[in-house]
């Protein structure tokens, strides 16, 4: 398993336990990354990168990429209190402070989506 992951949904709640009823301790914004701990059936274990917090996300809400593109020191943000990401050419609006690493060109490449 690669350990290193960004979400790729809009906002993606982060639990306390890995079930759908347990409680929402933190969440990601589309573009945090995160730190695979490890696998609980459909659930990995996090660790956000950004600010310590852990816990459990559904492994369809994240993608594996490499942790250059993740670390970036200085990453493009949504600027606007809904923005509009392309990702593998379908709209997807993402909330203000959402992160875009590995952009060039107006383009990053995650896993197996393409953002634009």
């Amino acid at each position: 398993m690669n350990n290193t992951a960004l979400c790729i949904v809009p906002v993606a709640p982060i639990r306390k336990e890995p079930r759908q009823e347990a409680e929402i301790t933190s969440q990601l914004l589309f573009g945090e990354a995160v730190e695979l701990i490890s696998n609980h059936g459909e659930w990995v274990e996090v660790i956000c990168t950004y600010d310590g917090y852990a816990g459990f996300c559904m492994r369809n809400q994240l993608t594996d990429v490499d942790a250059a593109i993740a670390m970036q020191d200085q990453v493009p943000l949504v600027n606007t209190w809904s923005g509009v990401i392309f990702v593998n050419e379908a709209p997807m609006h993402v909330p203000l402070g959402s992160a875009v690493p590995g952009l060039q060109s107006g383009e990053s490449t995650w896993g197996s989506y393409r953002i634009k």
